[in-house]
């Protein structure tokens, strides 16, 4: 940079290119595998030959690299499985519910609605067949006569 005539150094930790017209490759300023390495080659190209960069420095700037991009692979992994579990378990859940149809329930009545919105009457358990299944974006919701309640408020299942 210039400033009056004088040239200053960039602020630390500035992406100002060092080059001109050079653009870097990654606009939200995450420092990827390609990025490093290029800075790497420049940084070698670039040092005092009189004084080079220790062996051990340069190892350990590697090492650590490695390790980076080891735990960005993982936790990418980690998500894509976590993505994986959830779908399986939805789609369990689908069939439990569909499982439930036509069959005697029990259900926790803190969580059952009647055909209004109206809780149903607490402190007791509810027993009927099921009815109908309908499926929304919180979950399978299951009916059983006037009330409503999602799968998880039923206590047991017999045919």
């Amino acid at each position: 940079m210039a400033i009056n005539g004088t040239t200053t150094a960039p602020p630390m930790g500035s992406l100002e290119p060092t080059t001109p017209g050079v653009i870097p490759s990654n606009p939200k300023g995450k420092l990827g595998k390609d990025e490093f390495l290029k800075m790497l080659v420049a940084q070698m190209q670039n040092q005092d030959p009189l004084s080079p960069m220790d062996g051990q420095q340069m190892a350990a700037q590697l090492a650590q690299f490695s390790s980076v991009e080891q735990l960005v692979t993982l936790n990418e992994t980690m998500s894509n499985q976590a993505a994986g579990q959830s779908a399986l378990l939805e789609s369990l859940g689908g069939s439990l519910t569909l499982g439930a149809l036509g069959k005697s329930v029990e259900v926790d009545s803190s969580q059952a609605v009647d055909a209004n919105g109206n809780p149903a009457p607490p402190n007791t358990v509810l027993r009927g067949t099921v009815d109908g299944v309908r499926f929304t974006p919180e979950g399978p919701v299951l009916t059983m006569g006037q009330y409503e309640f999602p799968f998880g408020a039923v206590l047991s299942i017999k045919s």
